[in-house]
């Protein structure tokens, strides 16, 4: 799996977020983005809240791809040895399972709850 890094660390709401990280994608690659709110306030070290990751492990490897690489669904395929259609129904259930509409703020979750960042 996938490294991510660098991290950048923002003040602003899962909106601000995930219009960071869209901007951020068309330089070629995404950068995973925190909001310092999520650090621990003793050491400043990331993730304060780590939950208990609900996604697959081939949920987690489309996720890591949309977050480092900003690959789309048929990319995704491709890169996985997957249909286009599996990936998106991959898409579909990790929406459901972190209550979101859209890829940006499926990463943007997922980095808050602490299921991708730092190493993940």
């Amino acid at each position: 799996m996938a490294v991510i890094n660098p991290v950048f660390v923002v003040d602003a709401d899962e909106t601000a977020i995930a219009k960071a990280i869209a901007e951020l994608r068309s330089f070629g690659r995404a950068v995973p983005i925190i909001r310092s709110a999520d650090l621990d306030p003793a050491t400043r070290v990331y993730p304060r809240r780590v939950v208990e990751n609900p996604l697959s492990a081939r949920q987690m490897e489309i996720l890591v791809l949309i977050a480092n690489e900003g690959l789309d669904s048929v990319e995704i395929g491709e890169r996985l040895g997957i249909s286009y259609y599996s990936v998106r129904t991959h898409l579909v259930k990790i929406f459901r399972k972190l209550e979101v509409h859209c890829r940006s703020t499926a990463v943007a979750v997922a980095i808050r709850r602490g299921i991708l960042g730092g190493g993940a």
